[in-house]
């Protein structure tokens, strides 16, 4: 018995390693919790009463490479693995591996410390001859590793997804928690909570169905060309007040008469949410019966009022799999992406070719295009052609820096091509043109701790540019009428913008403001099951901090 004691306390002290490394590496005030701990030491004196040795290091090697990944994922996006993400990592699986190869550089002290752990586990078994296996260990295992159920019940009670919450944070763990009992929460949660609502769209939040909007003005007189950025935050524009020069375009039209700059909060924070909303009109969750009556799809409305459809995308036809189907392709006249342009179906393309799209079009007819970006998602040092390498810091720069360098370059590539957007646009056609420009969400890029996107609750990963740009002659004034309820005057949604889309198209638009009943922001899933945020502002119109 004594050899399972030295065994049981090995496998506990490499698995609270990893775990110690994960706390003294997150900005955070952490203390171990004695139940935590308990459990843990519970499991490891189980794992030492097991009757083969491979079946310990099967059960070790599968925490430690959970822990592993918990490691690199946290490493990245600041928080541990939610159960969202384990959906995610099925319907977006090249996305989230296209992540993961751009952190691979922070990802090998992980690797290291976990290899050095499986390794101790490894000798350590071979090496203590006197261990002794007893009859209940499995039993008593499976037990505790079922442990953390009260605390889902509890999640499930205190934070679940309820109508109208001021902030509800899903089902996300915390980053408090020992790792190891985070992802055994996560895992748990996710076979009780998260698949099941995905698989029978069991959720509260479903919305009334709204009615198509009326038309307004048939066949009106201008063309929508609509800019869909990717990952750009508006807190690394320099038009947005950012101390570098990223947007030296953009700076330009800043004081322009004809341009309308917005701070923008998008509907979600992922691609896979925020285009769905956007594109089919929802204010807030749970939009899903409301998308698939396509009553708000703006597609089906600019082709039911004259106008000539697009959707030319840079990305990958395999990264667009989820999302195509909500856009409605039937609406759209000339659908494009990445294969369109002659790359493979997981190939992205650069988005110069949006602009070369563009010089070939047929402007002379009224027109929605919609030209989506792969923009500044990461890795960001892909998203830019060499000249365009304006930000370089030194050679020992940290990963933050770089990562701020890569994506700061990718911007100003951005603002080049919205130069040249333009240009094309008055070579091409006289026809009054309303150039619109946001991003589907915004960017992490290291602010404690915290990279990507994907999470809610922080503010870089919801704050999007809205830039409107009369050109042609086409106004803008309609948004400053009188007898209209006026906008915020620094904020604007991607609900409301889509209002004003529905408007230029011709629309019957009551109004363009909802900032009273607030902002909504889903997390990563439709039907609100990953949680969402309720963003409120004060009567003098600015946001609350919450």
């Amino acid at each position: 018995m004594r050899d399972n004691i030295f065994l049981a306390i090995i496998i506990f002290v490499c698995l609270a390693g990893l775990d110690q490394y994960y706390q003294i590496s997150k900005p955070i005030s952490w203390k171990p919790e004695m139940i935590e701990s308990g459990l843990i030491l519970g499991m490891c004196f189980s794992l030492s009463g097991l009757a083969k040795n491979r079946h310990i290091l099967i059960i070790t090697g599968i925490m430690i490479a959970s822990l592993f990944l918990e490691l690199v994922y946290s490493a990245y996006f600041g928080a541990p693995i939610a159960p969202m993400d384990i959906a995610l990592l099925f319907t977006n699986s090249m996305e989230t591996l296209q992540i993961f190869s751009d952190i691979k550089n922070i990802a090998y002290i992980p690797l290291l410390i976990s290899m050095i752990a499986f390794g101790v586990i490894f000798f350590s078994i071979k090496t203590l001859k006197k261990r002794r296996p007893w009859r209940w260990a499995g039993v008593l295992l499976v037990l505790l590793m079922a442990v953390p159920l009260p605390a889902i019940l509890i999640t499930l009670y205190h934070h679940g997804v309820r109508p109208n919450p001021n902030v509800s944070v899903g089902d996300y763990p915390s980053v408090s928690d020992h790792l190891l009992f985070s992802a055994q929460k996560t895992g748990l949660y996710f076979l009780v909570k998260t698949l099941p609502s995905q698989l029978f769209l069991n959720n509260p939040l479903a919305q009334p169905l709204a009615p198509p909007l009326p038309i307004a003005l048939v066949h009106p007189n201008v063309n929508i060309i609509f800019i869909m950025g990717e990952s750009l935050t508006s807190t690394h524009m320099s038009s947005y007040g950012y101390s570098r020069p990223t947007t030296p375009y953009l700076d330009s039209l800043k004081k322009s008469a004809r341009a309308i700059f917005k701070l923008g909060i998008s509907g979600g924070v992922s691609t896979d949410i925020s285009l769905p909303l956007f594109f089919n009109m929802i204010e807030m969750p749970d939009g899903t019966a409301q998308i698939a009556s396509a009553h708000r799809n703006l597609f089906k409305m600019a082709k039911a009022n004259g106008f000539e459809t697009y959707f030319i995308s840079t990305q990958a036809d395999y990264y667009l799999n989820v999302i195509k189907g909500y856009l409605f392709p039937r609406y759209i006249d000339h659908f494009g992406n990445a294969s369109f342009f002659g790359a493979g179906k997981r190939t992205n393309v650069d988005d110069i070719h949006l602009v070369n799209y563009l010089k070939s079009a047929d402007l002379t007819q009224p027109t929605f295009m919609v030209l989506h970006q792969r923009g500044s998602h990461s890795p960001y040092h892909e998203r830019y052609p060499p000249q365009f390498n304006f930000f370089v810091s030194a050679g020992t720069a940290s990963f933050q820096q770089s990562q701020m360098d890569s994506y700061d370059n990718s911007v100003r590539y951005t603002d080049a091509l919205v130069h040249d957007i333009v240009a094309t646009i008055h070579q091409k056609t006289h026809r009054p043109t309303v150039l619109i420009f946001t991003s589907d969400h915004g960017e992490s890029l290291g602010e404690n701790g915290v990279y990507g996107h994907n999470r809610l609750q922080i503010k870089n990963q919801h704050q999007a540019p809205i830039i409107l740009i009369g050109l042609n002659n086409a106004t803008l004034n309609f948004l400053k009428r009188k007898n209209r309820e006026d906008i915020n005057p620094q904020y604007m949604s991607h609900y409301e913008l889509a209002e004003i889309v529905a408007y230029l198209l011709g629309y019957q638009i009551a109004h363009f403001s909802t900032q009273k009943s607030g902002y909504f922001v889903d997390g990563n899933a439709l039907s609100g099951a990953a949680g969402f945020e309720q963003l409120r502002f004060d009567e003098s119109g600015h946001l609350i901090d919450q």
